[in-house]
């Protein structure tokens, strides 16, 4: 299903409490995101800090469902540069879109606009970690000539199970 009415714009600091109630949806509708439910703090001043920050430096994007009256971000995608000198010009990846709006190509606009961010940022190198089975996330990535790099074997635990993580990485010109 096409949803072409969805904003899709840099986090504010104002998006707090929305933004952490998608993530705790986000663990309760996937078994891919690094919480499982019940697990992520639901402190709306934890998420004030961490967009705060995340405003400052990184790259933060949200896709915003103008339609909804509540709880309007349905996507979000995130890079982390590093912390360092060494590695300013790295950032790590993290993308989730609610069940409801998958295959609606809100992961390719939060795509597009987190490596035209990267970009104005100075960030060359963009990283992502992926369990083996999420296949939805590698075959996005791939779209986007991200290349496997490596395997973390055992890396993370999933279902009962420990599971191998991809992992990929894109270098920008």
């Amino acid at each position: 299903m096409k949803r072409t009415n969805l904003l899709i714009r840099s986090a504010l600091v104002s998006d707090a409490d929305d933004f952490c109630k998608l993530l705790i949806k986000l663990d309760c509708e996937t078994i891919y995101t690094p919480f499982q439910a019940g697990e992520r703090s639901s402190d709306v001043n934890r998420y004030i800090k961490y967009l705060e920050e995340a405003t400052k430096d990184s790259v933060l994007i949200f896709a915003i469902d103008p339609q909804k009256d509540v709880e309007k971000i349905v996507g979000f995608i995130s890079a982390k540069r590093g912390a360092t000198t060494k590695k300013r010009h790295v950032a790590a990846i993290g993308i989730g879109v609610l069940q409801s709006y998958l295959l609606s190509g809100v992961g390719r606009s939060l795509v597009n606009a987190c490596l035209e961010s990267s970009l104005k940022l100075g960030i060359k190198r963009l990283e992502a970690y992926i369990p083996r089975s999420n296949l939805r996330s590698i075959n996005l990535l791939r779209k986007y000539n991200f290349e496997l790099e490596g395997i973390k074997r055992k890396a993370v635990f999933i279902n009962g199970e420990y599971e191998d993580e991809y992992a990929y990485s894109m270098i920008s010109a």
